[in-house]
């Protein structure tokens, strides 16, 4: 008589290596398939916990100050990769961006002339509207190319501010929670969201550079 439970635990043990064959695949995964893996699980649930994920996710870049900046940036800019779908809003982007001829015609000798030696809407800011013009030489007047440069920008500075902590206080984590405090606080959404107040993350930027190169020196 055939014993039914013999097919079984032979099937068991044929499954059991392919289970291990497939974990075995899942722990050798590519640099590109993690990065895919990393980027699915940024896509759902919450902003916190896809903050906390981000982080725990890319310590493999480094477990040093150079990794921990890379990481609390790069968490920066997964935050705000949503802003890369608006357009342009009524408040001073026409002005600033769409109809200002100084930066719709991109980087030419003229504009880079205009931008230091004029000041369109009462501000004198070559820095940014030289970025400005660069947006439209590498984007056109796409708004997500100004919006790709206010998150990038939000997100060296955010590395930025963790080593400059670090580098004072000497503690990882007080570098990493002043850091994270600062990139979730609610009034650094006008300065990533909003393309004509590039001006703060830009000039933020030079602000951070400049501290850390005193303490350097």
């Amino acid at each position: 008589m055939h014993d039914p439970s013999s097919n079984c635990s032979t099937q068991k043990s044929q499954e059991a290596p392919k289970e291990r064959k497939r974990r075995t695949v899942e722990t050798r995964l590519t640099p590109r398939a993690r990065s895919a893996s990393f980027h699915k699980a940024c896509s759902g649930g919450g902003g916190i916990a896809r903050l906390f994920f981000m982080i725990s996710a890319w310590k493999a870049l480094g477990r040093g100050p150079v990794g921990w900046a890379m990481a609390v940036g790069l968490a920066a800019f997964i935050l705000y990769v949503p802003t890369l779908g608006f357009d342009y809003v009524a408040l001073d982007d026409d002005v600033f961006v769409f109809k200002n001829g100084l930066v719709t015609g991109g980087f030419t000798p003229e504009s880079l002339k205009a931008a230091w030696t004029t000041a369109p809407e009462a501000n004198w800011v070559p820095l940014l509207w030289m970025s400005y013009m660069l947006d439209v030489e590498w984007h056109g007047m796409s708004p997500r190319g100004f919006h790709l440069t206010n998150v990038g920008l939000f997100a060296l500075n955010v590395g930025c501010l963790f080593v400059l902590v670090r580098r004072w206080t000497g503690k990882t984590g007080v570098g990493l929670a002043v850091a994270l405090l600062w990139m979730l606080h609610p009034t650094r959404v006008e300065s990533v969201a909003w393309i004509t107040e590039r001006k703060d993350v830009l000039s933020g930027l030079f602000f951070l550079l400049g501290i850390g190169a005193y303490v350097e020196g």
